[in-house]
């Protein structure tokens, strides 16, 4: 065969019998069947007569729909006509090139361009979507949230979406952890480390973050380290513990925790621990061990350790020797050794009653030093002692106060919170011209008794002389001095740095030195520089000046005398309260312009400013009236005599006097 004839002339199978034929005859040469141009669609397998079916793969050569563009047969359910390349499937143009591409794809053929999600979000607000995504991964890391809903743009509508945000920002706003701790022992042995176990368990839907446990001072632990705790789940934690005092001893744990939003909670449990000498060990009571016959033969039990002291029947009731001294007794309040009632004394009078904890060495010198330098003390920013002794049982019976610092709501406004400290200067320079620092001066040790301010809790107090105390000392980490936690000299200007503190957390709401452990506070204090207040809260820029100055932490650099600090104190709360006077006046409100002179005429009293004070006590007698225009009249003739005589010192007698008549006129009332 000519082999150009070979290359031009073509040949297909015939579709019957499979032989040879010129591919422009239209019948087979052979069997003469019927010559086809079909094909099936699936294999390619060329296809005779009628057929439904293809021989070769099986499937259906009726195509299911056709190309828009070409009317080529399409089986299957291709993107692109395989013969075009035209779009098959619903389809939308590219806005950046025009490309015709399907309405679900992902990026463009043609640039490449991301596509967005207009169409599948057709009827859906997509602000709402992002936020309900957003919010979806807030509350992961924040909690959990029961039967948690999806926020799928597939599945939700707007109706159920705006549903769904709304339970998420509900659940955001009020959700909080609830932590409950369980302890793995209830008996220790006396000066001797134990490592046991504490389970911490959240109740809550919030998880709880930096998870810290603080224990009462009846023992010291180690090992503590922040955890956290996870809504609904339960972590075990093992610490290093060891009991200081003998006997059945209350403690107290405080979990300290925060939850996303950063807010901090605490939670105080109590358990009763049994302490035993270091020679007794618990176990379990054996008849054939522990019994011995006595010559009776009767079975009597065998004791394994020395009996222990008797304590305190329960932790909320006064010990029973108490009881026929006092009546009515109802708990207030514990703290490092002792605890507190209030009760009724045989002449009627409620007085707060403090008792020790537990009898023992420590708990007996730590009550006998605070016995020694409180009941020295008799002034009315002081909380008064009326009596004490050691029988029947060690105690204090002092006056009963209302509240106490750490009740009230924080930040304050700043004029309040620098009248507190500038009453709490009195007691203090009181004090401090006996000799006599605090050293523990906190919140919780300055009470309220119709809101004047009275110092307690001197079980930390030391008489000073020339020479500064150096010795070692207990103290509360957050309110401690630089010169406390190194170690240094003490003396008076340490309880200027622990006022400043308090006046810090007052304005402001929060302590200058935090941390997620013990260990960062304390070491915090003497190396870093707190946030100045008014960056915290803008108002308190009026008297940050103050509060930095006495939380220097070279002693030299503070105030170094409470007179001093109280002198600036009284010139901020002068500029306050006569402003505060000047607009009352202008409103003709008399009880507020009352009020404020008042106040500038005790802050002038206490400052030793007679001339001013004389000023303020005539104004004051135009804004009362009644039985305390009288009672202002007579104080305004006292000063009057003390500055025609030249007699500078200012009596406790015309300050009480005039605390007296503010206290009745912040009332509302016009008789003493």
């Amino acid at each position: 065969m000519d082999t150009q004839y070979a290359n031009t002339v073509k040949y297909r199978k015939c579709p019957a019998c499979g032989t040879d034929v010129l591919s422009t005859m239209q019948f087979c040469v052979n069997c003469g069947a019927r010559m086809s141009n079909r094909t099936c669609p699936h294999c390619n397998t060329p296809i005779s007569g009628t057929s439904e079916f293809c021989r070769n793969c099986g499937k259906s050569l009726i195509p299911s729909k056709k190309c828009p563009k070409c009317n080529v047969p399409i089986s299957g359910n291709p993107e692109f006509c395989k013969n075009c390349g035209a779009p098959l499937l619903e389809s939308r143009t590219c806005p950046s090139c025009n490309a015709v591409i399907s309405k679900d794809a992902k990026f463009c053929n043609g640039c490449g361009r991301v596509m967005g999600q207009e169409s599948r979000t057709a009827g859906i607000d997509v602000d709402l979507m992002e936020k309900a995504q957003e919010l979806l991964t807030m509350v992961g890391r924040f909690g959990t949230i029961p039967n948690a809903p999806n926020p799928d743009m597939n599945t939700y509508n707007p109706s159920s979406l705006k549903k769904t945000v709304n339970s998420m920002e509900k659940f955001l706003e009020t959700a909080t952890p609830d932590l409950i701790v369980s302890l793995g022992r209830m008996y220790l042995s006396l000066a001797t480390w134990h490592k046991m176990e504490i389970q911490i368990t959240n109740t809550g839907k919030a998880h709880a973050f930096f998870v810290t446990l603080s224990f009462s001072n009846d023992f010291e632990t180690r090992r503590i380290k922040p955890i956290t705790v996870e809504a609904g789940s339960t972590e075990t934690v093992e610490i290093g513990i060891m009991p200081k005092t003998q006997g059945s001893i209350p403690i107290e744990v405080s979990l300290h925790y925060k939850d996303g939003n950063n807010k901090d909670y605490t939670k105080t449990s109590e358990f009763w621990i049994d302490v035993r000498p270091q020679y007794s060990t618990p176990h379990l009571f054996n008849p054939n061990d522990d019994m011995q016959k006595s010559p009776a033969s009767q079975a009597t039990p065998r004791s394994t350790q020395p009996p222990l002291s008797q304590g305190p029947v329960t932790m909320r009731s006064l010990p029973p020797e108490m009881t026929e001294k006092y009546a009515n007794s109802e708990f207030i309040a514990k703290g490092g050794f002792a605890r507190v009632f209030k009760a009724k004394r045989k002449d009627g009078q409620y007085v707060a009653v403090k008792v020790p904890i537990d009898l023992d060495e420590s708990t007996g010198k730590s009550f006998i030093a605070e016995m020694q330098n409180w009941t020295k003390l008799n002034h009315p920013n002081i909380v008064k002692i009326y009596d004490y002794n050691i029988m029947p049982f060690p105690y204090f019976e002092a006056e009963l106060c209302d509240s106490g610092l750490d009740k009230l709501k924080k930040p304050m406004g700043i004029a309040q919170a620098a009248w507190i400290i500038f009453n709490v200067c009195e007691g203090l320079k009181y004090a401090h011209n006996l000799h006599i620092i605090h050293r523990d001066l906190k919140p919780q040790n300055i009470l309220l008794k119709n809101g004047i301010p009275k110092i307690s809790d001197w079980g930390l107090s030391k008489i000073v002389t020339d020479v500064s105390s150096v010795t070692t000392a207990s103290f509360t980490p957050f309110y401690a001095a630089p010169e406390q936690v190194t170690n240094k000299a003490k003396d008076q200007r340490t309880d200027i740095w622990q006022i400043g503190v308090i006046l810090y957390e007052l304005v402001t709401g929060t302590l200058p030195f935090t941390g997620d452990s013990m260990i960062d506070i304390i070491s915090s204090i003497p190396t870093k520089d707190p946030k100045p207040p008014g960056d915290i809260n803008p108002d308190a820029k009026l008297i940050e000046g103050i509060i930095l100055r006495c939380i220097e932490k070279d002693p030299t650099k503070r105030y170094q005398s409470i007179i001093a600090l109280q002198k600036d104190l009284a010139d901020f709360l002068k500029i306050d309260y006569t402003e505060s006077l000047r607009m009352s006046v202008g409103a003709k409100n008399l009880r507020q312009s009352a009020e404020y002179c008042s106040k500038l005429l005790l802050a002038n009293l206490k400052s030793g400013d007679l001339h001013e004070a004389y000023k303020y006590a005539t104004d004051l007698v135009n804004y009362s009236e009644g039985e305390i225009r009288e009672r202002v009249k007579e104080l305004s003739a006292q000063i009057k005599i003390r500055m025609d005589n030249d007699m500078d010192e200012v009596p406790e007698e015309i300050i009480e006097a005039a605390e007296l008549i503010a206290h009745k006129i912040g009332l509302g009332l016009t008789t003493i």
